[in-house]
């Protein structure tokens, strides 16, 4: 066919039939697989919040130490027969109205098979039967084809969840992939922690203005197998611009830009430098570097967490500047991930941005002259702050994630080798050797497990580590050994090596109480 024949006029007797052509169910496989545990909590809090809900509990059911099921309870208004079908089918859009968070129409299945292969719904509308609807991973590579559930099940669940309730949905993840499934107790109890911290923080950060604002309250909490409720955990807000006082004079400052005809705010920030180790600065404990940028709203839940998407480029001395900017109205300009994890700028918003401006002639401030004042402030507060002392570099034994976390924080001795952490048996009640020959930190291996129970590895125990690093790293350096010096490593031996031996006999207590 050639290009001219693509202009002939259609006529009527063209279309001689019509089929539809269902997508092959080996597209499950693809679902969610950008998915972490709290991003996907956070999509299914999209729904809830989307569902009128002002309130949001997430049960990790655990059983001894592993996660074996999540379960998202809201209070929201519910669905019927139809609202829940439409809700299990893949793809299944619905009318967004202008405040709702759901965009693809493909959250609820991403979030559960990113991280399980059963997801289970429940629900009550006011004055409706209650429904239920389940999807298995296995069916749906088979045949998208979904579980009804009877109404007597639909109405145990939701009286169990939902007590007293006239309304409100539960989503059940179940058969979870996510977790340590290995023999080691003691790593799952530890990703079990790390992962109910995680998915705090992260809610806390993506709905902090929902949450302050009180339009919505969400909770963690832990339900063990035996049926017992832990205490629930509230979900507190973590604002990217929560410094309690601006970097610089002038700031924050509302610039504007036009896009598609259209004026577009965005407001401009400088972090004061002493508060750069405050949690609202260093978001998911990662360098304050990496949080630099935009921040994107829609309908106030945050939808990209820093990043430059184009406009400009990031850099060390640009550290402390953020740009908060709600983007409610501007799809065609805006293109989100299916994760609501980062967006991308089209090439007209993002010169747009760049070419952002507040007042006029003497007063005039551009999105240039807001980068350079950002960068003047960082580099400013390198001359005037306090300078660290330098420090030995640390070798074998730590992670390169901690590692790298003190090369940025720290400089170096050249004049001193690395000092490696290493563990080797002791007697009893010493803690630790410092072995100044060899540049290494011994610690005792009979007191491994209270720190890192189950398989070992050279990185492991990293908090431990990492203090005993920050104790001791001025030890390892120069010619000589001070007295004081070697007084101190006497009076911590005693204290760290007392602390060892109550903690060893409080888990033996603890084991045998059990």
């Amino acid at each position: 066919m050639v290009l001219s024949e693509l202009s002939v006029p259609e006529r009527p007797d063209d279309v001689v039939r019509r089929i539809t052509l269902a997508p092959d169910p080996a597209l499950v496989n693809s679902l969610g697989t950008h998915h972490t545990v709290e991003s996907a909590m956070a999509d299914l809090v999209d729904n809830s919040i989307d569902a009128g809900a002002t309130e949001v509990t997430i049960r990790l059911l655990v059983d001894g130490s592993r996660l074996t099921g999540i379960v998202v309870v809201d209070d929201g208004s519910g669905m019927d027969n139809a609202t829940i079908d439409r809700a299990m089918r893949l793809g299944g859009r619905r009318d967004y109205a202008p405040g709702d968070l759901g965009h693809f129409g493909v959250g609820l299945q991403a979030a559960a098979l990113g991280n399980a292969d059963v997801l289970t719904v429940w629900s009550r509308q006011y004055g409706a039967t209650p429904v239920g609807r389940r999807l298995r991973r296995v069916d749906m590579q088979r045949d998208y084809s979904c579980e009804v559930l009877s109404v007597e099940a639909a109405e145990r669940a939701t009286d169990f969840a939902l007590p007293d309730a006239t309304h409100g949905t539960v989503v059940a993840l179940s058969e979870i992939k996510a977790g340590v499934h290995g023999l080691s107790d003691g790593e799952a109890r530890i990703w079990l922690a790390n992962t109910e911290s995680a998915i705090r923080q992260h809610l806390g950060l993506v709905f902090h203005r929902l949450i302050a604002s009180h339009r919505i309250k969400i909770s963690v909490v832990q339900l063990r197998a035996d049926g017992r409720l832990g205490s629930p955990a509230p979900v507190t807000p973590i604002d990217p611009f929560g410094y309690p006082m601006t970097g610089r004079p002038g700031f924050p400052r509302k610039l504007t830009a036009v896009a598609a005809g259209s004026p577009v705010e965005m407001t401009c920030h400088i972090w004061p430098p002493r508060y750069d180790n405050n949690p609202e600065f260093r978001l998911h404990q990662k360098p304050g570097d990496e949080a630099q940028g935009f921040y994107v709203y829609r309908a106030d839940r945050l939808l990209q967490i820093g990043g430059w998407n184009g406009v400009t480029a990031s850099g060390p001395s640009r550290r402390l500047a953020r740009v908060a900017i709600d983007v409610d109205g501007l799809d065609e300009l805006v293109e989100l991930n299916p994760e609501k994890s980062g967006t991308t700028f089209v090439p007209t918003f993002a010169r747009a941005l760049s070419a952002a401006a507040a007042g006029d002639a003497d007063d005039k401030v551009t999105f240039a002259d807001f980068l350079a004042a950002a960068e003047d402030t960082h580099i400013t507060s390198k001359k005037r702050h306090h300078k660290r002392e330098r420090v030995v570099q640390p070798a074998q034994g730590l992670s390169p994630e901690v590692r790298k976390a003190i090369k940025n924080e720290l400089e170096f001795r050249a004049e001193d080798e690395p000092v490696s952490i290493k563990w080797r048996r002791m007697p009893l009640g010493r803690f630790f050797e410092i072995d100044r020959a060899g540049q290494t930190l011994w610690l005792n291996a009979g007191y491994r497990d209270l720190f890192t129970p189950g398989r070992k590895a050279v990185n492991d125990a990293p908090l431990l580590k990492t203090l005993m690093y920050l104790l001791t790293q001025d030890h390892f350096s120069g010619v000589l050994y001070s007295n004081a010096k070697r007084d101190d490593a006497a009076l911590w031996q005693v204290l760290l090596g007392t602390a060892a031996e109550e903690e060893a006999a409080r888990q033996r207590h603890a084991k045998e109480d059990l």
